[in-house]
């Protein structure tokens, strides 16, 4: 039965068509969600990778470090399907400014506003405050009109450039910006009057449909200099700063001074507010939900601008309460200060090691006795010593009588494959074959004297053969049956294999093995794992690798197989391919057994042979056959399953490089 995708119980998500809905089941923080945290980083980072085209680190919130630096993206623990979307925006926003923001501007904004000396001179005066107050103050201001203009310069950007991320970015300023209370109080009688905490608030919610330009004396002015619907003419950061400094200078000129004896707390409460944020040197995003205003504005009307003075509304206590609360949020996300979930330190080590190891869930879902039932399946691309070293699972272990034994027989099927692969390193040969004699093709010199007697076969051609490129995928159960020497066989063989492919230029090999067992809070499921693949591993890495594996569990066979059937496609392509199976049993995994199990097994095992993938399959057993689960085998595996005693597995590898030298 084919394999099909949870589809989300929730539609209404950028992420709903390709994210499945059970990511959002799993409790946040817990060691069962590891690997949703692994596949959750993965996705943005290849998010960010493409949207930039930069390989831009992107990393989970740890203590004492919840903001993006610079130069990494820092991203939220959080994995609910409601944050899920709206964290991509922000990580895509984020990594936008690390490619296009030059942030070296930031860092010598003092040094710009000193030399404006005239502008510092006339702020001492206005505000009776001495220059270093001045200059704070200015700054402080300033950074925050240029994180403004900043944000819409490269949010357009990316918003015009990758269209088909504007979902993650309307999440984004959904969660932060589309406020039934910032309507309301861009319609209301609050923040009209002629100060600093008026014009920003309306200045960073000046793209919300609701907004009022005739609600300060300068705010159309200062829209007209913003040119919105032009914004992509501000190519660099230096250009959005020269934007900036003018709306500063239209804003102060508009503001009339304080009574002299509120002169020191403005400039206490301006100094607060610049200490509080000033350790901030990242760009941050703000925004609204509407997604033409992401791109281009057009001119507004006074119709377009708000309700008229006759229609200003009033807001009772709560919701001015409730309005100031939203303003601070819109202010501190302005300024770079969005705190994100943390991760612990232990969290963090196993998401790396999952992530390194490229382990995924994958549910497979197939015909039962019941109807449709599904499983779980556990796929370790990449089986890793970081992962054995430090996430338990019962699919290997450093016992160390196990470890000796296996390196044994490691060791074994080195040597083996060492004799196999001389033979096979004809495949980087090419080889030529010459015909004489033909009616065309280039003149046989030899022949030449033959034409003027009339002879017309005076011509030859050379025509030359070589092997294509092969794949071999060896897969090997695992369970617990598969003791008493048959797992020992099997690995010995497949490492035989695997040398002697690596001592051709043409033949990839991987080794995967299939069973049952624990894995983080997973108990008893089925986990597929890839330890060894010829195009990334080195046979040293084999060698060392393969001595952890284990028996464990049961047989789930089909399951295991569907779960990586695109892999095994999608490495198969257009070459000489080849599936090998080692196993002893017939599928048993809980609910997963009998008839249906075989038919799922068999139903995989015809998608690969319709791509053209050889499949031979070998039952091994220390009995004849003749048993009820060979027959079983047989059914499952066609034509191509064979019976093999335990003691004859060398016969195996020596038959599969006579196929492999045979190959056209």
């Amino acid at each position: 039965m084919k394999k099909e995708k949870q589809l989300p119980k929730h539609t209404n998500t950028a992420s709903s068509f390709w994210w499945d809905d059970d990511m959002y089941t799993r409790s946040e923080g817990s060691t069962s969600n590891a690997i949703q945290l692994a596949a959750y980083r993965k996705a943005i980072s290849n998010f960010v990778r493409i949207v930039t085209g930069q390989d831009i680190p992107v990393r989970f919130a740890s203590s004492g470090d919840s903001f993006t630096d610079g130069k990494s993206v820092t991203i939220s623990s959080s994995l609910t399907e409601k944050k899920f979307d709206p964290a991509v925006g922000l990580a895509l926003h984020e990594a936008s400014h690390i490619k296009l923001t030059n942030f070296d501007v930031l860092k010598q904004l003092d040094t710009f506003i000193h030399r404006h000396d005239d502008v510092i001179l006339k702020y001492c005066e206005k505000y009776g405050v001495d220059r270093w107050i001045a200059g704070r103050n200015i700054a402080f201001h300033l950074k925050e009109l240029l994180n403004i203009i900043e944000d819409r310069r490269i949010d357009n950007f990316i918003y015009t450039t990758s269209p088909g991320y504007r979902g993650y970015y309307q999440a984004l300023y959904k969660q932060y910006f589309d406020s039934k209370i910032i309507d309301r109080g861009l319609q209301s009688s609050e923040y009209r009057t002629e100060d600093w905490d008026s014009y920003m608030f309306r200045i960073i919610n000046i793209t919300n449909r609701h907004r009022d330009l005739n609600a300060l004396s300068k705010l159309r002015t200062i829209w007209n200099v913003m040119d919105l619907s032009n914004i992509k003419r501000l190519q660099t950061t230096e250009q959005a700063l020269d934007v900036a400094w003018e709306i500063f200078q239209i804003i102060e000129d508009a503001i009339s001074p304080p009574p002299a004896n509120n002169d020191s707390d403005s400039a206490e409460s301006d100094m607060e507010q610049h200490d509080a944020t000033d350790d901030s040197a990242s760009i941050q995003i703000n925004g609204n939900s509407d997604d033409h205003h992401m791109a281009e504005e057009d001119d507004v009307s006074d119709e377009q601008s708000g309700d008229t003075q006759n229609n200003i509304q009033q807001l009772n206590d709560r919701q001015r309460h409730q309005l100031e609360e939203q303003i601070r949020d819109q202010r501190t996300f302005v300024n770079g200060s969005i705190k994100k979930k943390q991760i612990s330190k232990k969290l963090q080590q196993q998401v790396d090691t999952l992530e390194s190891a490229d382990i995924d869930y994958e549910n497979v879902t197939y015909d039962s006795r019941y109807g449709k039932s599904s499983h779980e399946v556990i796929v370790i691309k990449r089986l890793t010593m970081q992962l054995i070293e430090t996430i338990h699972c019962s699919m290997w272990t450093s016992y160390a009588t196990h470890m000796q034994r296996m390196k044994e027989h490691v060791h074994a099927g080195i040597v083996f494959g060492t004799m196999l692969g001389k033979k096979l390193q004809v495949r980087n040969d090419d080889r030529q074959t010459k015909f004489n004699r033909c009616r065309s093709g280039q003149i046989d010199k030899r022949m030449i004297s033959a034409a003027g007697f009339g002879a017309e076969h005076i011509f030859q051609r050379l025509e030359t053969f070589e092997f294509k490129n092969g794949n071999i995928h060896i897969s090997i159960d695992n369970s617990g049956s598969m003791g008493s020497g048959r797992l020992d066989a099997a690995i010995t063989t497949a490492v035989a294999i695997a040398k002697a492919a690596s001592m051709t230029s043409n033949l990839n090999c991987v080794i995967s093995f299939r069973s049952t067992g624990n894995f983080l809070s997973k108990r008893n499921c089925p986990i597929m794992m890839v330890a060894y693949d010829s195009r990334r591993d080195s046979i040293a890495m084999l060698q060392r690798i393969m001595p952890y594996v284990t028996t464990s569990g049961g047989t789930p066979e089909g399951l295991c197989f569907d779960a990586c059937m695109e892999s095994i496609l999608r490495e198969a392509g257009n070459n000489d391919a080849y599936f090998i199976n080692m196993s002893d049993g017939e599928p048993y995994y809980d609910s997963y057994s009998g008839m249906y199990a075989e038919l799922h097994t068999r139903a995989q095992i015809k998608k690969m042979e319709a791509a053209n993938i050889k499949v031979i399959s070998y039952f091994i057993s220390k009995n004849s056959p003749g048993s009820s689960t060979y027959r079983a085998f047989k059914a499952m595996y066609g034509e191509n399953a064979s019976f093999i005693d335990v003691s004859q597995m060398r016969e195996v590898a020596k038959s599969l490089n006579r196929k492999l030298i045979q190959t056209n």
